[in-house]
């Protein structure tokens, strides 16, 4: 009779094993839900911050560089080490000595630009009969006036500049280039031996390109978009070092 109890006792404590051991291997559920419910606030993070207002961004990431000491760089917009929005000054700027020409850079409303990219800041200067003769090289006195007034502020900003030649695809005709790649690159190489020459702009900072008919910025099927393509732009990048201009079926020189 004892061992008969014994008996049941050791069935009761089997199942209750039974039980302890089924409890332990939904365990795993437990850590499983905490890793999901982890990633789900960590989303939720990322989209709040991604949702906030370009001035909380800006807050945000000067709270990082004063706490890093570092050189943070979101976009076209360049943080320094003191905290100074370096590419929106520059723009400033540079509006600013373009603006004072007062119309030297040319007759036709629109003759030089500044505008911002992505990439930097881009002076556009249209180059039909205002900034080069049809089919030369040689920079105008309206070129001149417009390099003059910008190199200050490219020589104090010591930031890379890249020199692009544009035509339209009209094909060269006569004259000392034999094609619209030759004529685009000759003609930035002008620019940047101005600027490097005569206002004395650090001739490491500066590259010349040349895109021929390549890059428009409208299409070319009329005289007056084809006059938009005609142009020279200068590119003060973002970031430092050289351009690099693989695939971008352009002729650069340093």
């Amino acid at each position: 009779m004892a061992h008969g109890g014994k008996k049941r006792r050791g069935g009761g404590d089997g199942g209750g094993g039974g039980g302890h051991d089924g409890a332990g291997g939904m365990r795993w559920m437990l850590t499983y839900l905490d890793m999901v419910t982890l990633l789900l606030i960590v989303f939720i993070i990322l989209y709040s911050a991604a949702a906030q207002d370009t001035q909380k961004l800006k807050s945000v990431a000067s709270s990082l560089r004063a706490a890093f000491g570092g050189v943070l760089q979101q976009g076209p917009t360049v943080l320094s080490g003191q905290g100074e929005e370096i590419i929106p000054d520059l723009y400033i700027k540079l509006t600013s000595a373009v603006d004072s020409l007062q119309g030297q850079a040319g007759e036709g409303e629109g003759a030089v630009k500044v505008i911002q990219e992505e990439r930097g800041i881009v002076v556009r200067m249209m180059t039909d009969n205002v900034m080069f003769e049809k089919g030369a090289i040689e920079l105008q006195e309206q070129t001149k006036h417009v390099l003059d007034a910008i190199a200050p502020v490219l020589k104090d900003t010591r930031r890379p500049v890249l020199v692009e030649g544009h035509t339209c695809n009209l094909p060269v005709t006569g004259g000392r280039y034999k094609d619209n790649w030759e004529l685009s690159t000759a003609r930035a190489s002008a620019v940047v031996r101005y600027l490097v020459e005569t206002d004395k702009v650090p001739p490491h900072l500066m590259s010349a390109a040349g895109y021929g008919e390549y890059r428009p910025l409208l299409p070319n099927t009329s005289e007056a978009m084809r006059q938009r393509n005609r142009r020279i732009d200068i590119v003060i990048l973002n970031g430092p070092g050289s351009p690099n201009t693989e695939g971008s079926g352009g002729k650069t020189t340093q």
